[in-house]
């Protein structure tokens, strides 16, 4: 997991040099190659601020892992992103964002006015204190991706080839799927009913996939949607650590997909 989180820092490093916000760091924006590689990706909404330390109020990014101060639309800078790397790291731990269960307006609602999220304690000490210093309210007080990279929690990831063998046996695990699926016939849809304005499902809701027949439901319509199902040299790592999947001693999905994660407990 800290593997990821390098080198998602490493990226936001020479964003944030360009004066530039990627604001929309999240699992589904994350891509995993078979050879270990991470990429940071989706600049659809990035934001090129016009000088260093200044601030943008845009609205912009996915409920679950926008900042405070992106929610209330008070300025915001690199912090904002920060933020999300926090929340990232609570997806990649605990299977899902914080209020994963909640209706995406009902959570702007919340998270200027909770406390910021707080891992488990069953996560390493290191790793909690990471989060934490991501996910502190003051935005002054959050430390930049470069001094992130400094973190103990950090120096302590080991190479991206440490990757390889979970991202093999994910391979085989979609190759038993589609192979399950093969002979399968999906049923023929009812029409929905036209949504509303801002009428989202949860995360939860959204980001089932296969169930244990290997049936197919609804993707995450955060998630992009280009090449559905066509091989590629990157995989988005969307639904890593599942909470229905099978888990180790250290929490963490023991079977995964290529769009998952590597379960390497905290590191």
């Amino acid at each position: 997991m800290a593997v990821i989180l390098r080198e998602v820092l490493t990226a936001l490093v020479y964003l944030h040099h360009e004066n530039k916000l990627h604001r929309d760091i999240k699992s589904a924006n994350v891509l995993l190659s078979s050879n270990g590689d991470v990429k940071l990706a989706d600049f659809g909404v990035t934001g090129q601020l016009p000088a260093p330390r200044s601030k943008t109020d845009a609205f912009v990014g996915t409920p679950y892992w926008m900042s405070p101060e992106v929610v209330k639309q008070s300025g915001y800078g690199p912090a904002a992103d920060i933020w999300s790397v926090g929340i990232l790291a609570i997806e990649l731990s605990e299977g899902e964002p914080p209020y994963a269960d909640l209706h995406p307006m009902k959570v702007l609602h919340l998270i200027p006015r909770n406390p910021p999220p707080e891992l488990s304690p069953t996560h390493s000490k290191a790793f909690r204190e990471f989060v934490s210093l991501c996910l502190k309210r003051d935005a002054k007080l959050r430390p930049s991706a470069s001094e992130l990279l400094k973190h103990r929690f950090i120096r302590g990831a080991k190479g991206n080839r440490t990757l390889v063998p979970v991202i093999q046996e994910a391979q085989l695990q979609r190759r038993l799927n589609a192979s399950e699926d093969a002979g399968f016939v999906e049923p023929a849809a009812t029409p929905a009913p036209e949504p509303e304005a801002w009428e989202w499902a949860s995360v939860r809701s959204r980001t089932k996939v296969a169930s244990s027949e290997g049936h197919a439901a609804q993707r995450n319509e955060s998630v992009p949607r280009g090449n559905l199902g066509a091989p590629s040299r990157f995989s988005t790592i969307t639904s890593l650590f599942r909470r229905d999947r099978p888990r180790n001693s250290s929490g963490v999905a023991r079977v995964i997909r290529l769009d998952r994660a590597p379960e390497d407990a905290d590191n």
